[in-house]
């Protein structure tokens, strides 16, 4: 196929629109956020306030670290050295801490559950289809996670993905040239990465599954010229269809300084820290349930461990609601005012 064609199959998916930043559609409470008319005004922080007071929020999204292994050592990312950490515990959640959660989870309301730990792959889970079936048994919910892609080949993980009625899959991939991809994910398993890929498009497509796939570039190379590798022509463009989208990342977070310019390639440009922040950050309102069970109000970045100063209380001992809304999340949610935590 050559490159006009290959063009042209992106401009009929409709996929070259979707190459770029992507915002999530994340619910914010207040219409005057929504549209920016407030960011800079101290009526903004009054509001939130009360509306901490109020407890009538809700978390928009429930996180749930099934695992916080992982099976690559992406130069992007902090798990090297937060796996370093000695006294940080790595863990599979037990079946029973997921159920409790999730029930609770049902009774708040909550539609959206997310399978990615702030650190780990899913995949590495044994049991991460049990909990995939146990969550969509309610219809209501819409279940999705992210993974490296590394593990959807064993045991024809592929398969079992499409099948398993989840809503929505995000893989982590650094484009489709095995030397590139190995220098980016630190491990020597490009091949394996691609045919599971490969596998799962294919499949997906054969079973003409309404399952939205996400291929997330984090690469130093520029996109359009990943979409003309030979890997790429060969092993995925023949199993695109409309329900597969393309990100790709622009910048690379330092989680909270663990992440050097040294550690990335050239071409990877890391993300200015922020000197002032001028809203609270939007992870105030959602959760992270770890391993253990413990509960988390960030399930977005961690720096030497995620059982840290954010965590809340245990699912074991309490309801997700009472935690959520409990003294000490309450406490955390406005230290975020007084720039104690930013």
């Amino acid at each position: 196929m050559n490159n006009f064609n290959i063009f042209m199959s992106f401009v009929k998916l409709g996929l070259l629109a979707s190459i770029g930043k992507r915002y999530s559609n994340f619910k914010i409470f207040f219409e005057d956020l929504k549209n920016k008319k407030l960011l800079n005004n101290k009526e903004y922080f009054v509001k939130v306030k009360k509306y901490i007071d109020s407890k009538q929020y809700n978390i928009d999204r429930l996180y749930f670290e099934v695992s916080n292994v992982c099976n690559a050592k992406c130069i992007f990312c902090a798990y090297k050295s937060i796996s370093k950490n000695p006294h940080h515990k790595n863990g599979i959640m037990d079946f029973k801490i997921f159920k409790k959660a999730v029930n609770d989870a049902i009774d708040m309301n909550i539609k959206k559950i997310s399978l990615t730990p702030t650190i780990g792959d899913p995949l590495v889970d044994p049991n991460i289809f049990e909990k995939i079936e146990y969550i969509k048994k309610n219809e209501s919910i819409y279940g999705y996670f992210y993974t490296n892609g590394l593990f959807l080949n064993k045991n024809e993980n592929y398969k079992k993905i499409v099948d398993s009625g989840i809503n929505e899959l995000d893989i982590s991939t650094a484009g489709f040239d095995k030397k590139n991809w190995e220098k980016i994910f630190g491990v020597d398993a490009y091949k394996t990465h691609l045919l599971g890929l490969s596998n799962l498009l294919k499949y997906a497509k054969e079973r003409k599954s309404n399952i939205k796939i996400n291929i997330n570039l984090r690469t130093n190379l520029n996109p359009i010229r990943i979409f003309f590798q030979k890997d790429f022509k060969n092993y995925i463009l023949p199993h695109l269809t409309t329900k597969v989208n393309f990100t790709y990342m622009y910048t690379y977070d330092n989680w909270g300084g663990a992440i050097q310019k040294h550690d990335l390639l050239s071409g990877m440009i890391l993300r200015r820290a922020y000197t002032f922040k001028r809203i609270p950050c939007k992870r105030l309102f959602d959760a992270s349930i770890l391993f253990d069970g413990s509960v988390r109000l960030c399930a977005c970045r961690a720096i030497e461990t995620e059982f840290d100063d954010l965590v809340i209380g245990n699912i074991k001992k309490a309801s997700l609601e009472s935690i959520f809304y409990g003294e000490k999340a309450q406490k955390h949610k406005k230290k975020f005012f007084g720039w104690e935590i930013s």
